[in-house]
């Protein structure tokens, strides 16, 4: 595993090669839950061309 520090944090920057970060749900999507908005995910090869992120709105009629 290969780490290296940015300069002025404590926290070491994952390279590439970095095991933990395999894949090992090909098929999950990813969600970032902010509050006005919700970006997701999926696998490219799971969608059409271009629609493999998108956001909706954290209120019940943009989730809808």
């Amino acid at each position: 595993m290969s780490k290296s520090k940015r300069p002025g944090s404590k926290r070491p920057i994952l390279n590439d090669d970095d095991e933990s970060l395999a894949v090992t749900h090909p098929n999950a999507a990813g969600i970032d839950v902010g509050a006005r908005e919700l970006w997701v995910a999926v696998p490219p090869k799971a969608v059409p061309a271009g629609e493999s992120v998108r956001s909706f709105s954290t209120f019940t009629r943009g989730l809808h």
